[in-house]
């Protein structure tokens, strides 16, 4: 794990792919064994979390249940406005509706305006992007 972030809120960092080890590389049940430190980067403001390629990270199929507890533990510690959806589709062991619909669908504590955050407003935020 890098170094904390600066405290400098002026200075933003985001980590993708779940800031997790390669699946290529790492057996299933590691996958997740960085997670603490990850949400520990929470207490720093200027950090956010994009939940790229998340299921890739899972050991089941579709609706990949093994992952939401995991995601709902970044989306806790990160909030909706600092925890982003996203995917990488060349590395994904699901069409590309699934990986939206695991989100949208799937995850029944992500509903409504923190919904919409995560799928995207917050990152425009993020990013300072006019809507």
């Amino acid at each position: 794990m890098p170094p904390a972030p600066a405290s400098d809120s002026s200075a933003r960092a985001r980590s993708g792919g779940l800031a997790s080890p390669l699946r290529e590389a790492t057996p299933y049940p590691d996958l997740w064994a960085n997670l603490p430190e990850v949400i520990a980067l929470a207490r720093y403001p200027n950090v956010a979390m994009k939940a790229t390629g998340a299921p890739s990270y899972s050991g089941h199929a579709y609706p990949f249940p093994d992952i939401h507890d995991n995601l709902h533990r970044l989306y806790d510690a990160f909030g909706p406005a600092r925890f982003f959806w996203g995917t990488d589709i060349t590395r994904m062991p699901c069409p590309w509706r699934q990986c939206v619909t695991l989100f949208t669908e799937e995850l029944s504590w992500l509903k409504g305006r923190d919904l919409d955050l995560v799928m995207g407003r917050a990152v425009c935020d993020w990013l300072g992007w006019k809507r």
